[in-house]
């Protein structure tokens, strides 16, 4: 997965050794540093008001351009919602994280090319890194070259990108296709995400003509364990955004892991959370949305929304 990003083999092997001076490897201080920076405390609340603060100010109706708009108009536009959620939540997080002069000279088609140059200036030059960046660019300095140091530092933004914007399109999705729980969520938001962990095959074992062997790694996305019709009732397969509120014991059970759950709890979940309250809260309260089509919404990345 590291080669991925452009990570030699040898570099991944070093970043599991013991840092000298310290107990612990490069990928397992990272974990902590993540959780230092993505947990409850200062150094999240100052990144959290950031994130908090952009997202206010892109969601207005003058930030409705680029590629996001698929009609045009001075009352009223048609947009891809899937495009406006990915470009608000990425432009906000790499805000929050990020010092403003990586927009300077970085490409909008090459995010490597970006950060290579962001990571060349100076510390004066870019004063407003978060915590977790100034950190992770220092450790770097001594692991990898300044080659590698885009390679990693971009899986970084990756991670940090990927998935919020997601869960953000489909909560209003179903806001759309239903306007009586968009008044309910004008006064409590609710939300579920649905992660992947890994797994240790215990013994050889067939599923689906597959042969999984022993000992190897399996991931296993969570998603399936909330079609389990025992746990989560008949209509598990169905949205029903008042399930956990009628039985407030599944919040508990081992079958719901939202952001990953136990010892893979993402440490981003707090922020991420938070995000996607804001949004739809600020949306819901800004625009006036009505759907273009509802036979569009089995195709996600073309829905269509207009806001007037």
């Amino acid at each position: 997965m590291l080669g991925k990003y452009g990570i030699t083999a040898e570099t991944a092997s070093k970043m599991f050794d013991t840092l000298l001076g310290d107990k612990k490897s490069w990928m397992e201080s990272s974990i902590e540093n993540f959780k230092l920076q993505m947990h409850p405390g200062e150094k999240l609340d100052l990144v959290q008001k950031r994130v908090l603060d952009c997202i206010d100010s892109l969601v207005a109706w003058d930030r409705l351009e680029g590629r996001m708009v698929l009609e045009d108009g001075t009352e009223e536009r048609v947009v891809s919602l899937y495009t406006w959620n990915e470009m608000v939540i990425v432009d906000a997080q790499t805000r929050a994280f990020f010092d403003e002069a990586l927009y300077e000279k970085s490409s909008k088609i090459n995010i490597e090319r970006g950060l290579k140059h962001y990571l060349g200036l100076p510390k004066e030059r870019r004063p407003n890194d978060s915590w977790l960046i100034r950190l992770c660019v220092k450790i770097w300095t001594g692991l990898v070259s300044k080659k590698l140091k885009k390679s990693m530092s971009c899986s970084h933004f990756i991670v940090m990108n990927a998935n919020a914007y997601k869960p953000i399109f489909w909560i209003m999705a179903h806001l759309l296709l239903d306007p009586d729980l968009a008044e309910e969520l004008k006064q409590d938001l609710h939300l579920t995400n649905w992660p992947m962990g890994t797994r240790t095959v215990q013994a050889d074992t067939i599923i689906g003509g597959k042969k999984l062997r022993r000992v190897r790694k399996l991931l296993m996305p969570y998603r399936a364990m909330y079609f389990d019709d025992t746990v989560f009732g008949t209509d598990a397969a169905g949205f029903n955004p008042k399930r956990f509120m009628l039985n407030k014991g599944l919040v508990t059970h081992k079958s719901y892991r939202p952001f990953g759950g136990a010892a893979h709890y993402s440490p981003g979940h707090y922020i991420v959370r938070r995000e996607m309250q804001m949004f739809t809260a600020v949306t819901l309260m800004r625009f006036d949305m009505s759907l273009v089509s509802q036979e569009w919404i089995i195709r996600f990345h073309l829905v269509a929304y207009k806001f007037r």
